[in-house]
């Protein structure tokens, strides 16, 4: 459960408060996911009350967000990670390697777990793996049942068995890019380095490669290594605007019409020209503001801290049964909001029941092993130049 925290200690941006955040944040993929576009839930009758079945749409289109603010929240947890080492970035080649590898296999196992035995399973059910990967061939097949297994799939534009699981590739171009941006960072500064993204693909004149592509989300990367790096959500918290009395209700008043105009700016913004606002500022005001306020409610907090701590897990499984083996049954309980919280139970059940699987067979000590294995590798072959 998340920790008190005493009048005594420094305020920050917590590993309680980020958890509680992805809660809020999964929430946000399954509304996404399930009610972004009618088409989704053809044939379905729904019940929208109160609300309309285009308002539930325009929600899930925003809900879109979710993507921005899980970046946010990787950019801000592996600069911390990267800062341990060295609070500049200036780690050696070696320290570098073994940072990245062993950050790319802590956040592979979580996937490992759930994609392998899917694929099996998918494979006994219907022979959706023969389907995916088999088409071209059998080595092709188990090749790009490998990339797929590595969160590559993305990268490699090889085939995959669940569309969603793009995220994969993100991740691990972002654990191997960090210690560059970090590098870069000293060199000319947050402010010139979130301008050169922003340029860089204008300048060469590259297409938009839309929403599902890490390119699209560096900006909240640097953000949330800058956030890391100067607690900036939390100086914003405590600035009341210069305003002595009353300054608290004018502050809370005033972020929460910035807060209500973040989804009118969201849906309005051209994706393809204005993505790093899209994909990247916005989520990050909407992630300052559930810290300020939101993850602030006791009871909320201990909920979303829950849902966060299974929110990777959330992610990889809902969508195996929304749009591959239960969708009928999902969509069967009518209302919308029951369609999400019966998806969300589904999923969480099974993220709870992997987990207890992963401390029955020892999972995270033969992952810890496998890391010290690799450590010691590279160690040795540094050693030997």
């Amino acid at each position: 459960m998340p920790s008190t925290k005493t009048t005594k200690e420094k305020e920050v941006f917590s590993k309680n408060d980020s958890t509680a955040i992805k809660g809020i944040a999964i929430i946000m993929m399954l509304l996404h996911h399930c009610f972004r576009d009618r088409e989704i839930y053809e044939g379905f009758a729904i019940n929208f009350y109160p609300f309309s079945e285009n308002m539930v749409n325009i929600l899930g289109i925003v809900c879109k967000m979710c993507v921005g603010m899980f970046v946010f929240i990787t950019g801000y947890g592996l600069s911390l990670s990267l800062r341990k080492i060295n609070k500049d970035y200036q780690l050696t080649v070696k320290e570098t390697c073994q940072w990245t590898v062993n950050r790319a296999i802590l956040v592979l196992s979580g996937f490992w777990i759930i994609s392998f035995p899917t694929i099996l399973i998918g494979e006994c059910i219907d022979g959706r793996a023969s389907e995916v990967f088999f088409e071209d061939g059998t080595i092709y097949g188990f090749i790009q049942i490998l990339f797929d297994g590595l969160g590559l799939s993305n990268i490699m534009r090889t085939c995959t068995f669940l569309k969603t699981w793009w995220y994969m590739s993100a991740a691990i171009v972002f654990i191997f890019l960090l210690p560059v941006l970090g590098r870069m960072k000293n060199k000319i500064g947050y402010f010139f380095l979130i301008i050169s993204i922003i340029l860089f693909p204008r300048v060469l004149g590259l297409d938009y490669v839309g929403g599902t592509h890490a390119f699209s989300y560096f900006i909240p990367l640097v953000l949330g290594m800058m956030c890391s790096e100067y607690d900036l959500f939390v100086k914003l918290k405590q600035y009341h605007y210069g305003i002595k009395k009353g300054g608290k209700i004018f502050k809370f008043i005033f972020e929460t019409c910035i807060c209500i105009l973040i989804p009118v700016l969201y849906y309005e913004t051209k994706t393809d020209r204005f993505w790093e606002l899209k994909f990247g500022v916005l989520p990050v005001l909407f992630i300052y503001y559930c810290y300020a306020y939101i993850v602030r409610i006791p009871v909320m907090k201990q909920i979303l801290y829950f849902l966060g701590r299974h929110s990777m897990n959330i992610f990889l499984i809902h969508n195996i049964y929304r749009n591959l083996y239960l969708t009928e049954f999902i969509y069967s309980f009518k209302h919308f909001a029951l369609c999400l919280l019966v998806l969300l139970a589904l999923s969480l059940a099974t993220s709870i029941l992997i987990e207890g699987i992963k401390k029955i067979i020892g999972y995270d000590k033969l992952i810890k092993k496998l890391c010290n294995y690799v450590t010691e590798k590279i160690n040795c072959g540094y050693d030997k130049k």
